[in-house]
């Protein structure tokens, strides 16, 4: 049958919902598909991304605030790596709910001076024994729980 322009747009004009649904479904079923792709095409194009972000500050700024909030524990990692990165120091993936785990979400620091122990699981820092300036590690070894209070009073000290 030949291509009529007329036809098409009947037919998707009677069809709306329906043709709705299955974009629907195929976008859900190919998810990961379509991440692989837009992560491969971002590589390659990275002017485009980077044209984007200039022409739109505003959204660029809010899309990252948005993704900075939903993924804190990524972001917190994100950092902590970086900064270690930074000051030539040892590097190991350390998940923050492990370490919350490990530490039976207690904080760690000797001069606690909270009223419970016992830490808020969604407001709690993750500190470093030996601190970065002092040359020490990002590893489970040198992390350990404390409350927000505690670990900004500490500073860097080294106990």
């Amino acid at each position: 049958m030949p291509y009529y322009p007329d036809y098409a747009k009947q037919y998707r004009e009677a069809h709306r919902e329906e043709i709705k649904e299955n974009k629907r479904l195929w976008d859900e079923q190919h998810r990961n598909h379509r991440a692989v792709y837009g992560r491969q095409y971002r590589l390659l194009h990275p002017e485009q991304q980077h044209n984007w972000r200039a022409a739109n500050k505003d959204k660029a700024n809010v899309n990252q605030r948005r993704y900075r909030v939903e993924n804190h524990d990524t972001t917190l990692q994100y950092k902590n790596t970086r900064r270690a990165r930074k000051a030539g120091n040892f590097i190991e993936e350390v998940d923050r709910q492990q370490v919350f785990l490990n530490d039976v979400g207690i904080c760690q620091w000797q001069y606690c001076s909270e009223s419970s122990p016992y830490v808020d699981p969604s407001n709690w820092h993750l500190d470093h024994v030996i601190p970065f300036s002092k040359g020490g590690e990002h590893s489970y070894r040198n992390t350990q729980v404390t409350h927000p209070r505690c670990n900004l009073q500490k500073n860097n000290r080294i106990p």
